[in-house]
């Protein structure tokens, strides 16, 4: 089993590097078995927060997030994969995206 990072599932999600699209694609096919939990998740997330914005942000994630149903080597999904955010009792990680940021910080 590969544990994949959030740098990985972005950069694969996106297109922008040819090594995580083919780690990507063999775990949807079940060729390599993962896992993901709650923290490389809003990690993920977070990173298409900063880096996409308006339709193409809900496009992808949307995409995304229903990939993750899928994929045959995906063997722990975080049990919030399809909601816009953890549910009110989740762990409070510290990633957060840069729009939380700017609306309590102004910046």
């Amino acid at each position: 089993m590969k544990i994949l990072d959030s740098n990985l599932w972005v950069k694969g999600t996106l297109k922008t590097n040819q090594t995580a699209v083919e780690l990507l694609e063999a775990v949807e096919d079940g060729q390599i078995m993962t896992a993901m939990n709650e923290y490389i998740l809003a990690e993920t997330l977070a990173a298409f927060d900063r880096v996409l914005t308006g339709h193409q942000h809900e496009q992808v994630l949307t995409a995304f997030l229903q990939r993750l149903h899928t994929m045959e080597g995906l063997r722990e999904v975080p049990q919030w994969q399809t909601q816009r955010g953890p549910p009110a009792d989740a762990p409070r990680y510290p990633a957060q995206s840069h729009r939380d940021r700017s609306a309590r910080t102004g910046v």
